[in-house]
C-alpha cells in the first residue's frame, strides 16, 4: 500500500484529528464560560431572595409575628447562604478548567508549529517533556470531571446542611437581621436613645431562639427600654456593681454575666462607666480567661469604658440586681480620682487578678500570683477604686460579700433589671440573690410606685 494513503477517509487523518481536538477544546471553553455566567445569574437570584427573606423577618418582628415562623425564615437564610457558597466553589472550579484548556490549546498550537519542520521537530522532541504535558492534561481532565460532578455534589451537600449547627446559625442570622438601627427606624425612635446593639444571650444553657426573640421584642416595646436606664448622679462619684450569675451561666457567658463587675461613674462623665479589667487577648475567649484567673494567674490591667458590660448584664432574662453607692466622705483627690483614672487609661502599671480567695473557693487552689501584692499593685474591678483614692466597701474584692456590704452603706440603693428594663424588685427575686435582696433598699420604677 503506497505511503500517505488513508484507507479510512479524511476524517481519520492526523490533521483532521488535530482540528477536531482544537474544536473540542474551544467548545469546552464556550460551555464552561456559559455555565459560569449561569452560576453568576443564580448567585444574584439567591442574593435577591435573601434580601426578601431579611425584609420579611424584619417586618414580622416589627409586627410581633410568630417567632416560629421567623425561625423558619432564618433557617431558609442559612440554607441559601450555603447554596451560594457552593455555587461560588463551582464557578471557581470552572474557571480553573478554562485555564487548563487554555494551556492545552497553547500546547496544540506549539505542536502545529513544530510539525512544519522535521528538523525543528527532531530538535524540539528532545526538549518537550512529554510526562509534564501528560500531567497537565491529566489535571485538566480532573478539573473537567469535577466541573461535571458539581451538580451531584450540590445535591448530596443539601442533605448535610441541616446539621446540628443549623439552629445556631439561624439564631446568628436573626441577630444580623434584627439590627438595632433598623428597629429604631421601624419604631420611630431617636437614634441617641440606643447606645449599642442588643447583645444575644450566650449563657451556658443557651436561650432558645424563640425566648430570646421575645425578650428582644419586649425590650424594644418602649423608647427607653433598650439602653441601661441609670439613676441621676446626686454627687461627684458613684460606685456601681452587680454580682455574677453562676446559676444560669457558666464561665463562657458574654461580658461579665458569670463574673459580675464593678465600675465608677462621675458627674463630669455620667454616661461613662469606668472599669478595671485584664488587658489580654483572652478577653475574646471568656472561658479561657476565667479559667486562667481561677488558676491564680494575673494579667496587665487596663481601664476603659465598660458601659457595654453593664448594659449586657441588664439584658439578662433571669434578672440582675445593680447596687449603686453615692460615695460619701472626702475624696483623697479634688476630683475624686477622675484625673488618676484618665491617666491610667493612657498609661497604667497595675495588675489584674481575681481575689486570692477565688482560686481556693472555685478550684481548691491555694496559689495566687497576687498573694503578696493584693491591694498594693494587684487589683480586680472591685478593689481598683481604692488605688485612685476612693473608699470601697471591703478589701477582699469577692463580689457577693462586697456588694452586700455596699448595699448597707449610707447613700446606697439597688435596682432590678431584667431583659433590658428597670423592673420592680420582685422580678429579681431568686435564691442566689437572697442575701443581697435582704440588704438592698430598692428604687422602684415610677409606674410601680
Amino acid at each position: 500500500m503506497p505511503l500517505g494513503i488513508n484507507l479510512f477517509g479524511k476524517g481519520h487523518t492526523q490533521e483532521a484529528q488535530k482540528e477536531s481536538a482544537k474544536e473540542m477544546v474551544r467548545e469546552w471553553q464556550r460551555n464552561l464560560r456559559a455555565e459560569a455566567r449561569g452560576l453568576d445569574r443564580s448567585i444574584r437570584k439567591i442574593e435577591q431572595e435573601e434580601d426578601k427573606i431579611r425584609k420579611d423577618i424584619q417586618t414580622m418582628a416589627k409586627q410581633g409575628g410568630d417567632p416560629k415562623s421567623i425561625q423558619m425564615l432564618a433557617k431558609s437564610l442559612v440554607r441559601s447562604n450555603k447554596a451560594k457558597d457552593r455555587l461560588y466553589t463551582s464557578r471557581s472550579i470552572m474557571q480553573s478548567a478554562v485555564a487548563e484548556l487554555e494551556t492545552t490549546a497553547a500546547t496544540m498550537r506549539l505542536s502545529d508549529s513544530m510539525s512544519k519542520s522535521a528538523e525543528v521537530m527532531k530538535q524540539m522532541n528532545s526538549l518537550v517533556k512529554i510526562p509534564e504535558m501528560e500531567e497537565s492534561i491529566s489535571s485538566m481532565k480532573r478539573e473537567m470531571m469535577r466541573a461535571g460532578l458539581i451538580d451531584e455534589l450540590i445535591d448530596e451537600g443539601m442533605e448535610e446542611m441541616d446539621g446540628p449547627d443549623l439552629e445556631v446559625e439561624a439564631e446568628a442570622e436573626v441577630d444580623k437581621v434584627l439590627d438595632w438601627k433598623l428597629f429604631i427606624l421601624s419604631l420611630g425612635r431617636k437614634e441617641q436613645q440606643l447606645r449599642q446593639q442588643v447583645m444575644p444571650d450566650e449563657s451556658g444553657v443557651r436561650m432558645s431562639l424563640v425566648d430570646r426573640l421575645l425578650a428582644r421584642l419586649a425590650c424594644f416595646s418602649e423608647a427607653e427600654a433598650c439602653t441601661l436606664e441609670l439613676p441621676v448622679l446626686p454627687g461627684q462619684v458613684q460606685l456601681v456593681g452587680f454580682s455574677g450569675d453562676q446559676t444560669n451561666y457558666n464561665e463562657s457567658a458574654p461580658h461579665m454575666r458569670w463574673t459580675g463587675h464593678v465600675g465608677l461613674r462621675f458627674s463630669d462623665a455620667p454616661k461613662v462607666m469606668f472599669g478595671f479589667t485584664p488587658d489580654t487577648e483572652l478577653r475574646n475567649d471568656m472561658r479561657a480567661l476565667v479559667g486562667s484567673l481561677l488558676e491564680g494567674n494575673s494579667f496587665p490591667g487596663k481601664v476603659s469604658d465598660d458601659f457595654q458590660d453593664f448594659e449586657d448584664a441588664a439584658l439578662s432574662p433571669h434578672g440582675v440586681i445593680f447596687v449603686f453607692w453615692d460615695v460619701q466622705g472626702a475624696c483623697n483627690e479634688k476630683d475624686c480620682g477622675l484625673s488618676s483614672i484618665l491617666k491610667d487609661m493612657d498609661d497604667i502599671n497595675k495588675v489584674y487578678a481575681f481575689p486570692p480567695e477565688a482560686p481556693q473557693k472555685y478550684r481548691g487552689k491555694a496559689y495566687s500570683a497576687c498573694n503578696s501584692t493584693w491591694g498594693a499593685l494587684c487589683f480586680n474591678c472591685a478593689t481598683y477604686p481604692k488605688s485612685v483614692g476612693l473608699p470601697i466597701p471591703e478589701d477582699t474584692g469577692m463580689l457577693p460579700g462586697y456588694l452586700e456590704k455596699m448595699a448597707l452603706l449610707h447613700g446606697s440603693f439597688c435596682r432590678c433589671y431584667k431583659s433590658g428594663r428597670w423592673r420592680p424588685k420582685s422580678d429579681c427575686w431568686a435564691e442566689r440573690h437572697r442575701l443581697l435582696f435582704e440588704s438592698c433598699a430598692f428604687e422602684q420604677p415610677v409606674e410601680d410606685l
